[in-house]
């Protein structure tokens, strides 16, 4: 009977701690044309991050789906992030991968990878006219159990679509 009760106790606090949530403070964007490796600075752009993850090496992308999670960055060396980790933002309902350094996020931050390649201004433009803003939960569950958007945020055919996909309310 200990056995049983130890079991079940167990496994109510792995179920806790595996679906852990983390309040966003504020959550931004970052796209090829913004993204160095030692802060912003003009004509810097590249696809690189900071860690490895997911299996496509040290480059950011994704579409949001549990196998392709789109990249985040947030403050090095923070406690509330661990490289490599995938989770779930409802507020996009996509799967996300903490991936990268954001230079100047605190660690309730996130920095969110908005392209797919070079678009210059026009992807500048997007990142600073889509939604911003903080009180969105990151949910650590792990699990590939939830129904992500793969739409695509930003892409130099289809142009700015971060408005038409977004889910302030989580659902």
């Amino acid at each position: 009977m200990k056995a049983t009760i130890a079991t079940i106790l167990a496994t109510v606090l792995a179920t806790a701690q595996a679906y852990d949530a983390v309040t966003v403070s504020k959550q931004t964007w970052f796209g090829y044309p913004d993204n160095c490796l030692d802060g912003y600075h003009a004509g810097c752009g590249n696809n690189q991050v900071a860690y490895s993850c997911v299996g496509r090496g040290a480059r950011a992308g994704g579409d949001g789906s549990y196998d392709k999670p789109l990249t985040y960055a947030t403050k090095k060396g923070g406690s509330l992030h661990k490289p490599c980790e995938i989770t779930w933002f409802p507020y996009l309902k996509k799967y996300l991968v903490m991936a990268d350094i954001c230079t100047g996020c605190n660690d309730k931050q996130i920095d969110i990878w908005i392209g797919d390649g070079d678009g210059g201004q026009a992807e500048l433009n997007c990142e600073n006219n889509s939604p911003s803003g903080g009180g969105h939960k990151l949910i650590r569950d792990g699990s590939n159990g939830h129904s992500p958007n793969t739409n695509k945020l930003w892409s130099s055919s289809g142009g700015c679509k971060v408005s038409q996909n977004v889910y302030p309310d989580g659902n």
